[in-house]
């Protein structure tokens, strides 16, 4: 028998974004539920009724719950608490950023947790202000808040912890949600 599956079957976030090229587009973030041999992470729509999938790295693995704009760049939180669910290799909480999103191979990763803390499988949330990007964890001792100084062009921070341990409660595992405020 043949089966056909969806490049994505849900969606986790949006956010408008004008290219280095002056496009502007709406991006979507998509789950990692698809059982696609190579689903797609990220899909572009110039129009809002036509997408399409972008060409990610692998190492960007299959789910993304955050993104966010920040001077010039589309920045995509991945992690990989669904593929462990599933039984898929874990993927590392980490943070990615393009000027060109579009372009294949124009990806930097500029947060690898794998490196600060293992322990974050996920970045879930995500907030720009200012000269700082802030991003919210998924963490079995309770969620973590990450603050970065944007330090260089590629988009690369100093990367600092200002919550741990689920702000004194290991059960909040998820940042899921992150908003500015004054």
């Amino acid at each position: 028998k043949t089966y056909m599956t969806p490049l994505a079957v849900g969606f986790r976030n949006m956010v408008a974004f004008k290219d280095a090229n002056g496009v502007e587009a709406l991006y979507a973030s998509a789950g990692s539920l698809s059982l696609a041999a190579r689903a797609t992470l990220l899909f572009r729509s110039v129009d809002g009724m036509t997408w399409e999938p972008l060409v990610t790295p692998a190492l960007m693995g299959r789910e993304t719950r955050a993104l966010g704009v920040h001077h010039g760049k589309l920045y995509a939180g991945i992690g990989s608490a669904m593929n462990t669910a599933m039984g898929m290799p874990a993927v590392p909480g980490s943070v990615w950023c393009s000027a060109t999103p579009e372009v294949p191979g124009s990806w930097t990763r500029v947060l690898d947790f794998s490196a600060l803390n293992p322990d974050n499988t996920g970045v879930v949330s995500m907030a720009s202000t200012g000269e700082r990007v802030y991003v919210g964890t998924e963490n079995k001792y309770g969620y973590e808040i990450w603050r970065g100084t944007i330090a260089d062009p590629a988009g690369n921070a100093d990367w600092k912890q200002v919550v741990k341990n689920g702000a004194g409660d290991q059960y909040n595992g998820w940042a899921g949600t992150m908003k500015v405020f004054r």
